[in-house]
């Protein structure tokens, strides 16, 4: 034990000596420098409370854009959804017209086929009865027994009298 306590003396470092300051004895100030340190505090103060407000306002300015981003994207997106939806309406509206115009042309081309048809009929009826005309004189029509009735007499209008 006893040479446990030689090491540790022998590697213990010596703490500095303790320096007494001398104090002095403060300098009596004029009452001008009094009055600028008294304002220099208060500005120091001011200073700080300035700043903080100008960090606050930096603060809110970020919250601000951020908030205005998050509504801007909110909005396109909505806004994205609702012009989908309206071209898909427009989309679906032209398709309609299409297909009804696609139906009025079809139907006005079966017509104009029939209006030929029956043209090409017509052509060949009258034909077929020219042939039959020159082929075989047409006898006159027998004169109807039954007599047609007489119109009755207009009842002659009377003078008005005044």
């Amino acid at each position: 034990m006893a040479t446990a306590k030689k090491k540790t003396k022998a590697t213990r470092k010596k703490a500095p000596a303790k320096r007494t300051a001398v104090k002095k004895a403060p300098a009596k100030r004029s009452p001008a420098k009094k009055a600028t340190t008294k304002k220099a505090a208060p500005l120091t103060a001011k200073q700080q409370l300035q700043a903080k407000k100008v960090e606050l306002a930096a603060k809110a300015e970020l919250d601000k854009a951020r908030e205005l981003a998050r509504f801007a994207q909110k909005w396109v997106k909505a806004r994205t959804a609702a012009d989908a939806k309206k071209l898909a309406a427009l989309e679906k509206k032209v398709a309609k017209q299409l297909q009804a115009a696609k139906r009025k042309a079809l139907a006005k081309a079966k017509a104009a086929e029939k209006k030929a048809e029956a043209k090409i009929k017509a052509a060949a009826k009258r034909a077929k009865a020219k042939a039959t005309k020159t082929a075989k004189p047409k006898r006159k029509a027998a004169p109807n027994k039954r007599a047609a009735p007489k119109a009755k007499a207009k009842p002659k209008a009377r003078a008005k009298k005044k």
